[in-house]
């Protein structure tokens, strides 16, 4: 068996942006793989389907008793980022995906947050218009997922930081 060749870098720099470029690769896949069993799985059900017509089962008002709770948990989910983030920022944190300007303002990142989940409110709207009905609670579900998974992230950095007082 023979050895492998390794090229080292001329730089740690090179060394760094190639490492980077490895992660991204590996996490872009898993990402397209991720999208690609979405897919896979929205379009299982309509290829099962005698008639491309929705079926009289799916039809239901847009504010029911599953969207209704979406919703909100989705605005109260929304409301604990903004929370967390506040204590987060208050403790010596940086924020690192929003403009400072705009978290260190309270009512402009609640007026932003509450923009954004009505945004999301909207599209899943604009879904159940067009007889989507399950693109539309995928919507809410990926919304409130996505959501819970920032506030539990938000508070675990939150509890790494040392007190204020």
């Amino acid at each position: 068996m023979a050895a492998k060749k390794i090229s080292y870098p001329a730089s740690d720099s090179q060394a760094l942006t190639k490492h980077h470029l490895a992660r991204f690769a590996k996490r872009a896949g898993l990402i397209r793989a991720c999208i690609l069993w979405l897919a896979f799985l929205t379009c299982a059900h309509a290829s099962d389907a005698p008639s491309l017509r929705p079926s009289p089962s799916l039809h239901h008002g847009f504010f029911d008793r599953q969207n209704s709770a979406l919703i909100i948990a989705g605005f109260a989910l929304r409301a604990g980022d903004v929370w967390t983030t506040k204590r987060f920022l208050e403790r010596g944190g940086r924020e690192r995906v929003m403009p400072e300007a705009l978290v260190q303002n309270t009512t402009a990142f609640a007026a932003y947050s509450a923009g954004a989940a009505a945004g999301t409110v909207g599209l899943a709207w604009l879904a159940h218009r067009a007889r989507h009905h399950r693109i539309e609670r995928a919507i809410l579900w990926v919304h409130v997922g996505f959501m819970a998974g920032l506030v539990v992230n938000n508070e675990m950095y939150v509890r790494r930081l040392p007190h204020g007082d």
